[in-house]
C-alpha cells in the first residue's frame, strides 16, 4: 500500500513540476540522486547476499537500472509535460506484459497460452481505452474550439 502511495505522489508531483518548465532529465537527475542516498545505506544495512552477484549478472543489473530505469523513467518523465496525466498512468499497466516478454526474449523463458491470451487482452483493452481517451479529447477540444460549449 505504501508502494503504491509513493510511485502515485511521484507520478502526480512529476507531472506538475513538468508543467512548470523543470527539464525532464534534471528532474529525474534529483529522483535518482535521492533514491540513491536511500536505498544504497538501506540495502548496504539489509541485505545478506551482496557478493551473490558475479560475472554476467552485474552487467543484466546494470541493463535494468539503465534501460527501464533511466530511459523508460526519463521517457516518461519528458511525456508528462505534453500528455494528461491518466493517459501515462494508463499506459504504466502495460508493464507487466512489457516484463514477461523481456523474460521471454532474455531469458528465454517459457509462456503458456493463458499468459499470451492475457497479455494481447490487456494490450487490446489498453489501446481500446486510450483510443476513446484520444477521441473524447478530440471531441472536447473541438467543442471548445467552435464555441459549442457556450451554447450548452
Amino acid at each position: 500500500m505504501l508502494n503504491l502511495l509513493a510511485f502515485t505522489g511521484y507520478f502526480v508531483l512529476g507531472k506538475r513540476i513538468r508543467e512548470a518548465d523543470i527539464h525532464s532529465w534534471s528532474l529525474l537527475a534529483a529522483v535518482f540522486i535521492g533514491a540513491c542516498v536511500v536505498v544504497i545505506p538501506w540495502s548496504l544495512v539489509t541485505a545478506r547476499d551482496l557478493g551473490a552477484i558475479h560475472g554476467a549478472d552485474w552487467l543484466l543489473l546494470l541493463g535494468l537500472i539503465l534501460l527501464p530505469g533511466m530511459v523508460g523513467h526519463g521517457l516518461m518523465t519528458w511525456a508528462h509535460h505534453y500528455v494528461d496525466v491518466t493517459v501515462t498512468s494508463m499506459m504504466t499497466l502495460a508493464n507487466p506484459v512489457v516484463s514477461i516478454v523481456g523474460a521471454w526474449i532474455i531469458y528465454d523463458q517459457e509462456l503458456s497460452a493463458e499468459q499470451i491470451a492475457g497479455g494481447a487482452v490487456v494490450l487490446v483493452a489498453l489501446g481500446a481505452i486510450l483510443r476513446r481517451q484520444r477521441a473524447d479529447r478530440a471531441l472536447a477540444a473541438e467543442a471548445a474550439l467552435t464555441g459549442d460549449l457556450l451554447d450548452e
